[in-house]
């Protein structure tokens, strides 16, 4: 090759090369331009549920206090249909761009899918963040005759399906919670079921059943008015508002359950917003106003991140489906 043609090549390449590097800092600039722009209109939160529920009541919170963080307001909008998986399934086939979110819970994420026919699986959607749970109790008469859980095990154990328990429905989240305690514990006790916690409070203050299994947030009134005792609490952690109440594992049985709730986004969300998001929803779990409303209300404040997230979704699922299983009710 001659030394005209060399020039001519070398050219070429620096060329090239100032090309690609002129490329590389135009995307990296879109990056950035891109980044400042989120969010740009307002963001639709779906429930998958009716108004007036639990989540509707918590999901309006987050929405309201997630205002302050966020240049652009959160909307809830309730769609209710297939235990959950309407409103679900409208999320996780939605454009990933960070406008269409969901406040959905343990149920319809993970365990209803083993009794539900959903157009999706667990591994279908990206939970952003956990903000919360409702905490699952072990609830009994002001007098009966057990003070403490572990005083309650002992007298079960020794008189197998004589306790009746109540339960807020079959299948529920807090019916596997009771299941999974019952197994753990080494008990059995006599399931009884009713058409939710309205129905269930007053069969239990009425002495027609001897225990009944609540979610702490349905029960509060009457615990603060001491009607009822609780025995103990499914968590990890002692409920900021009962904290008088030790937990089950703190007695010895080592169970945590309760409907916790993430906020959701199709999978493929860029980066950038996840992390925008994130942060806004830190902040929301943060605020005086939401922190008020958890230890009026007895819900439970929990803050965790994509990872956890999906590895408690994908756990809780698991083992639902064990109990499921073992209850014959998987869906054929």
């Amino acid at each position: 090759m001659n030394a005209k043609k060399v020039t001519v090549f070398l050219g070429m390449v620096l060329l090239m090369a100032a090309v690609v590097v002129a490329g590389c800092n135009t995307a990296r600039q879109s990056a950035k331009k891109e980044e400042v722009k989120y969010p740009i209109k307002p963001i639709t939160l779906i429930v998958p549920f009716a108004a007036g529920g639990v989540s509707d009541l918590v999901s309006r919170q987050i929405a309201q206090v997630s205002k302050s963080y966020l240049s652009q307001p959160v909307n809830v909008v309730n769609r209710p249909g297939g235990s959950g998986t309407v409103g679900t399934n409208e999320v996780v086939t939605a454009n990933p761009d960070g406008y269409t979110l969901m406040f959905g819970s343990s149920g319809e994420l993970a365990s209803g899918l083993h009794v539900v026919k959903a157009p999706y699986g667990v591994d279908q959607y990206t939970p952003l963040v956990q903000v919360g749970a409702l905490r699952i109790a072990l609830v009994v008469k002001k007098d009966a005759p057990w003070q403490t859980l572990q005083e309650f095990v002992a007298y079960a154990k020794q008189n197998p399906d004589k306790l009746s328990a109540g339960i807020p429905g079959e299948g529920t989240v807090v019916h596997l919670t009771g299941v999974n305690f019952q197994q753990k514990a080494g008990i059995k006790l006599t399931s009884v079921p009713f058409q939710g916690s309205g129905q269930l409070i007053p069969s239990l203050l009425g002495g027609h059943v001897d225990l009944a299994f609540l979610n702490v947030t349905e029960i509060m009134s009457q615990y603060k008015a001491g009607e009822v005792r609780i025995l103990a609490v499914f968590a990890d952690t002692r409920v900021a508002a009962i904290n008088d109440v030790p937990t089950a594992k703190e007695q010895g049985v080592d169970v945590a359950g309760g409907a916790s709730h993430y906020i959701i986004a199709p999978n493929g969300l860029p980066e950038n917003v996840a992390k925008a998001l994130q942060a806004a929803l830190k902040k929301a779990t943060e605020d005086p106003q939401f922190q008020d409303f958890a230890k009026n209300t007895g819900y439970q404040v929990i803050y965790t991140e994509t990872d956890k997230a999906k590895q408690d979704l994908k756990q809780w699922h698991e083992t639902a489906g064990k109990i499921y299983s073992d209850l014959g009710m998987m869906a054929k």
